[in-house]
């Protein structure tokens, strides 16, 4: 059996080592041209570490990050709201939730597989069906194999061939994302927090080698994307009264560091599946980034498709029960991002204070139960 995966991110990428390791012969086809240490930082939360259990990955990738033992919600002005039991999560299912720059798991990954499973400056065009799978790229090379998967991203081409265009849904907010080289003393390693204040949330995870990852969501129309140098000037101007340590995180950021992107998701599918051909991560399910669990479930959906292919002969029939497994789970963390987004992103100072006092009655025992059923992940 012969595999053919359209997009090296971190959910092909997975899916290609769980094949591999299935027996599964596997090749990966990448659009970009180089691999580069790009992105900001990565949260990768207990149940990222359950599915990387099974391919033998977890131990490499801990010893490169940094655990979350703690991590806090507050108002603008530093008041606590309440506090996520990171390290009781840890106790309870064995596995930490990290925090590392996206770049290193990226290449964690690639080394784990082997590049000579990976060919880049391969644009997708088009696919065709006959006795195997033919993929053709936009220059005039192809390349042939039982089942096509799709892990192309959220403008997905290949999802795009199959199902027809799935419109994209703007959130409704545009997100900055940094990586502060600098020192700050007030910010512990391990120690997280996510700020709500007014019309956006900040989140600070720091990371090893004294590097702290932030983000900051904006709510504004669609496609008021800045230049690069224009966008530390406007979040220093957007976060200058919220408490500290935020301003000092941004004056010590450079502008090179800053990434902006506008937040956009699809709609539920009730399909993932078509024949030989299953689509994967955010060609799936793109999601609003408001749990952490985009990636995740990437990871998640590759282990069980590797798992499912691996018990069945008949791939149509391997790939059905991989959506059965998948497309329920990850079609509710979806739902659940969508509306955290607009409650972390209110404007109203009355519908501000109460939903940071309706935060802060919630017990952390209620949370656990909450938490549970997402990091109680199994195969």
């Amino acid at each position: 059996m012969k595999a053919i995966i359209v997009g090296a991110g971190i959910g092909g990428l997975t899916a290609a080592i769980a094949l591999k390791k299935a027996g599964i012969e596997v090749e990966v086809y990448e659009q970009a041209s180089e691999f580069k240490r790009l992105g900001a930082g990565i949260s990768l939360w207990v149940n990222a570490f359950k599915a990387f259990k099974e391919i033998g990955l977890e131990q490499e990738i801990i010893s490169l990050a940094a655990e979350i033992k703690t991590s806090q919600l507050f108002t603008q002005n530093g008041q606590l709201i309440s506090a996520i039991p990171a390290a009781d999560f840890k106790k309870k299912f064995g596995l930490p939730s990290v925090v590392m720059h996206r770049g290193d798991l990226h290449e964690i990954l690639v080394k784990s597989l082997g590049k000579e499973h990976i060919f880049l400056n391969k644009s997708f065009e088009s696919y065709t069906e006959g006795k195997n799978i033919t993929v053709n790229f936009a220059d005039s090379t192809s390349a042939s194999g039982d089942l096509l998967i799709a892990a192309d991203g959220i403008n997905s081409k290949v999802r795009k061939q199959s199902f027809a265009e799935i419109p994209l849904n703007y959130s409704g907010a545009t997100v900055f994302r940094g990586i502060c080289k600098q020192t700050i003393p007030t910010v512990e390693l391990g120690s997280s927090f996510e700020t709500w204040g007014k019309g956006g949330r900040f989140g600070v995870f720091p990371m090893k080698n004294n590097e702290i990852y932030w983000y900051l969501t904006h709510k504004q129309p669609v496609n008021n994307i800045l230049k690069k140098e224009a966008r530390k000037a406007f979040v220093d101007k957007h976060i200058q009264d919220w408490h500290s340590p935020i301003p000092d995180i941004i004056t010590k950021t450079d502008n090179a560091d800053i990434l902006q992107n506008d937040i956009f998701e699809i709609r539920a599918l009730k399909k993932w599946v078509k024949g030989n051909i299953a689509l994967l991560g955010d060609a799936a399910h793109a999601m609003q980034p408001n749990l952490g669990q985009g990636a995740v479930m990437a990871i998640e959906d590759a282990v069980v498709l590797a798992q499912s292919l691996s018990q069945n002969d008949d791939i149509a029939t391997a790939l059905e029960t991989y959506q059965h497994k998948r497309l329920a789970r990850a079609n509710k963390v979806q739902r659940l991002s969508k509306q955290l987004g607009p409650i972390g992103q209110l404007t109203n100072p009355l519908l501000t204070s109460l939903r940071n006092t309706a935060f802060g009655l919630i017990p952390n025992s209620y949370r656990m139960r909450e938490f549970e059923w997402l990091f109680n992940f199994k195969i």
